[in-house]
């Protein structure tokens, strides 16, 4: 869509993968003072709570990536 409206375009995508520890997650997810948690339901919220509390049972940490991506267009 970019092309099609004449922009010179440049895409770079960085992506980081590291370890998580549930207690880390669950400090965080328990203020709910993310935005993203501000955009699910209360019964999603708790179900995916309740998800992390089990997990943790199972191991102290997960592998987890993120991925950034920067568009940078200049009009031609």
């Amino acid at each position: 869509m970019v092309d099609e409206a004449d922009f010179d375009t440049e895409v770079e995508i960085k992506t980081r993968v590291r370890k998580f520890k549930y207690q880390e997650i669950l400090a965080k997810v328990l203020n709910r003072d993310m935005s993203q948690l501000n955009l699910i339901s209360d019964d999603e919220y708790f179900q995916g709570l309740d998800r992390i509390r089990h997990d943790e049972k199972a191991a102290d940490s997960l592998i987890g990536d993120i991925s950034f991506i920067n568009l940078t267009g200049i009009k031609i």
